[in-house]
């Protein structure tokens, strides 16, 4: 992605959503919900690692939500290289 270190293309995950369906909307259950990330196109298609659903912050937009990505990287994911 120009300006960025991030690269083109899409992290794919997989996994269960424990929940319920209150008025038409999906109430997760506890503890938030955590997928597995199996891979995806492009520069990550070799992705291994997890997303975890996180709580959402207060005065969001309706239907906003917040999922950290746990994806371990190395220093060649970016283009550079150690030097030493």
């Amino acid at each position: 992605m120009q300006g960025t270190p991030l690269q083109q293309g899409q992290i794919t995950a997989h996994g269960v959503f424990y929940g319920a369906v209150v008025n038409n909307q999906f109430q997760p259950l506890e503890p938030p919900n955590t997928l597995a990330i199996t891979g995806g196109t492009a520069a990550y298609s070799t992705a291994r690692g997890q997303i975890t659903q996180q709580p959402t912050p207060p005065n969001q937009p309706t239907g906003t939500e917040v999922w950290l990505l746990d994806l371990p990287v190395t220093v060649t994911d970016f283009g550079l290289r150690l030097v030493g």
